[in-house]
This record gives structure tokens, sequence and C-alpha cells, in this order.
């Protein structure tokens, strides 16, 4: 699991979750390195259009390729399919292939565009969300309790959320993150401590352990 107190450093997921950086496309100009003065000049042909388009210091016709090829449109869309012969051209041609640090480009563009604790905290949102699904429910509260009603299952699973954060400071301390760092054996062990705690016998239940 990955360290939280590091975690700014480590928000690069298979998944990323999605930021807006800016609807400026002026900013956007700038940040790929693209002429202003040629956009606001106008482009007569479609050919001008992809020859400034390779102009951007991103630019890499391997890894456009597969991105512009999966856009899907609604009927025929002529300059797309030019644009497609384009890049394969390019690749075909003794053109170089471009190497790009990902995790460098996006860092800079979250700095530049000031979204890196924006992008940050979602990452973080969305691990924990994710981890804590996978060890933490009312179903496996119910598996670890034997309890049959929910709402006696719900009483354990809200009282387990707010006592695994007892003795944190911290105030932005978030209980998932707590609740990951748990054995499957100390939060079943939290589990039938609280139900102990919280939730008396049901006279069915006392009758049946007499028996």
């Amino acid at each position: 699991m990955p360290d939280f107190q590091l975690f700014h450093y480590d928000t690069y997921i298979p998944d990323p979750p999605y930021i807006r950086l800016t609807t400026s496309h002026l900013e956007i100009f700038k940040f790929f390195s693209l002429a202003r003065d040629d956009h606001e000049r106008g482009f007569t042909t479609a050919q001008e259009v992809f020859d400034w388009v390779t102009t951007s210091r991103f630019f890499n016709p391997h890894r456009l390729l597969p991105a512009v090829k999966g856009l899907k449109f609604k009927g025929e869309r002529k300059m797309h399919n030019e644009f497609l012969d384009y890049l394969g051209s390019l690749i075909a041609s003794a053109e170089s292939k471009k190497r790009l640090d990902l995790h460098a480009i996006q860092d800079e563009a979250l700095v530049l565009f000031g979204k890196r604790k924006e992008f940050d905290d979602a990452v973080r949102e969305k691990y924990l969300f994710r981890e804590a699904k996978k060890v933490f429910s009312g179903n496996l509260v119910k598996e670890w309790t034997g309890l049959g009603y929910w709402a006696d299952v719900k009483t354990v699973t809200d009282a387990m959320r707010v006592r695994v954060l007892v003795g944190i400071n911290d105030r932005n301390r978030d209980w998932r993150e707590e609740m990951i760092k748990l054995s499957d054996e100390e939060r079943k062990a939290l589990a039938l401590k609280l139900k102990e705690e919280l939730i008396p016998p049901k006279p069915f239940e006392g009758a049946a352990a007499v028996a």
C-alpha cells in the first residue's frame, strides 16, 4: 500500500481520474508549443493543419495514431480519415520515434495549470474507494459477525468506521486509510468486539445458545 505521506509523488495509476486542466485554447497552444499566430491566421488546406500539429513538442505519430483511430463519429469524417493516412505515412517514413516521459509531462501540466492538489486528491479518493471496498463492506461484517438483521449489521459497520480513528489526532485522516491497514483477522476481531458491545442478544439467539 502506498505511504500516504508520499502520495503526492505516487499518483500514476492505470485509470487516472478525469481532471479538466483548462478551457483556454491559448493556454493549450502554449503548453503544446503550437504557434498561436498560425492558428489565428487560419489554414487553407487540411495539410497545413496537419503540418502545424506536427510542430508540437509532444507530437508522436506512433502514440497518436491509435488514439485517433479510436475516436468514434456519426457519419463519415473526411478530414479524420485524411489525418489517419497522414499519421500512417509519417510512421512508414524514416521519421524517428520520439520518446516521451509521460509522467514528467503530466507533472508539468498539473503544476502549470494549478491542478496538482486537485489531481492528487482525486487519485487518493479513487484509491481509497477501491481498496476499502475490497476489504470492508456490510456483507463482510455480516459474514464475520453472523448477525441476521441488516440494522444490526449497519450498527456494527458504522461503529467500525468510527473506532478505527480512535486515538488518531489528524482530523483529515480518513477511516478508510486505517481500515485498509488492518489485516483480515483484525477487522473481523473488531467487528466481533463491537457486536458484543452494541448488539444485545435476540431472544431466539439466547434460546439457541441454551439449547
